[in-house]
């Protein structure tokens, strides 16, 4: 209950995955390091019909293998070595290795606080930005938010997109789970509240809306030419495969199979995440409900013997002797040791209970 994975939905997916194909002479050859223009105009059209708010042109998609390549190719653009990005924390455990090991960039934290649902506020910006010792060069925004499961309201965006504005820096947003919202919330892309100029760039992949991780396939969305054509040169190191780009491109182009999808999938998560968070509520346990992706924090900071991190590993320990892993809080950079995020989506929905139960009997 590590992973962020969606493993349940591979029965819609597979039969897609499996069908016979013909395999056009182009997915054997070099082609364009941005990503096949079929693949890119796809990805154009779906992601501006389904999230984006508005249009994009194929011209404005850069392609790489996965988001995660491509944030590391973005922040090796606008960094130099030691300059800041600031990241709300709890944050993805892997932004750290995507901007940090190469790039050698700095990530600011900025932390937000679990008694007000974990809100990024531009105060919270703010007192980062002030203690920040190192030049600052961008925003990472995670929406909806990971690990959290958080999605921000309209007006919450329209704040945090002005303040990287105001502060003249770039603001990337990694909109990764766009579509993967299954509570009571509407997701709204930074796209919906501000033009994509110079300075903002969204980030997307078909790893977690379209439960694909494996496949590999991300997607840069940017109006800044100087950054597209520097991710671009990067790209040759990080190319999707011919073939994925072809079956990528025609995926996305058949929308009488992703309108079912994108109803049952968040279906299918909002089933899943039910299960865990009625079964956490009955067994005691303290936790943050999530509107999107396929995670919630547990609250489990009652539990520590001392409120550290050491009594943390004690605790995760506890819980992979049961047969459970979570993510430790100390990964994510939480401000509190306790916060542990839990994938609900990795494992079959009726294993949760199963899990329910291991959590509690280490919490005993």
């Amino acid at each position: 209950m590590s992973t962020a994975e969606n493993s349940l939905v591979w029965d819609l997916l597979g039969p897609e995955m499996s069908r016979a194909r013909q395999v056009p002479a182009w997915t054997a050859g070099y082609g364009d390091v941005r990503g096949n223009p079929d693949l890119r105009a796809a990805v154009a059209e779906f992601a501006s019909s389904t999230f984006l708010g508005r249009p994009v042109a194929a011209d404005d998609v850069c392609t790489m293998a996965g988001a995660g390549a491509i944030l590391e190719a973005v922040f090796w653009s606008l960094c130099d070595p030691g300059d800041g990005v600031l990241v709300a924390t709890p944050g993805y455990a892997g932004f750290w290795m995507d901007l940090e090991n190469r790039d050698e960039a700095v990530i600011v934290p900025v932390p937000t606080d679990p008694a007000d649902g974990f809100r990024i506020t531009t105060e919270a910006l703010e007192r980062a930005w002030n203690g920040a010792e190192r030049p600052i060069k961008a925003l990472l925004l995670c929406s909806p938010d990971n690990p959290t499961g958080r999605v921000l309201s309209e007006n919450e965006l329209r704040a945090v997109v002005e303040w990287p504005r105001n502060k003249r820096i770039h603001l990337v947003s990694d909109e990764i789970y766009a579509l993967s919202v299954h509570g009571d919330a509407t997701f709204v892309s930074v796209s919906g509240v501000a033009d994509l100029e110079e300075d903002i760039h969204i980030i997307w992949a078909i790893s977690k809306d379209l439960a694909a991780n494996g496949l590999r396939c991300g997607f840069l969305f940017s109006h800044n030419e100087r950054l597209k054509s520097a991710v671009s040169g990067q790209a040759i190191w990080a190319a999707v495969s011919g073939r994925t780009q072809h079956f990528v491109s025609e995926l996305l182009a058949d929308r009488g199979w992703t309108d079912k999808y994108l109803v049952e999938m968040p279906r299918r998560l909002a089933e899943a995440h039910h299960v865990l968070s009625s079964g956490f509520s009955d067994a005691g346990i303290r936790h943050f409900p999530a509107q999107a992706g396929f995670f919630l924090i547990a609250d489990l900071r009652l539990h520590l013997d001392e409120p550290t991190f050491d009594s943390e590993r004690d605790l995760w320990r506890r819980m992979v002797d049961q047969g459970v892993n979570l993510t430790p809080g100390k990964a994510l950079r939480s401000p509190d040791p306790g916060l542990f995020r839990v994938c609900f989506s990795a494992t079959p929905t009726e294993s949760l209970p199963l899990a329910v139960d291991r959590i509690r009997t280490a919490l005993a």
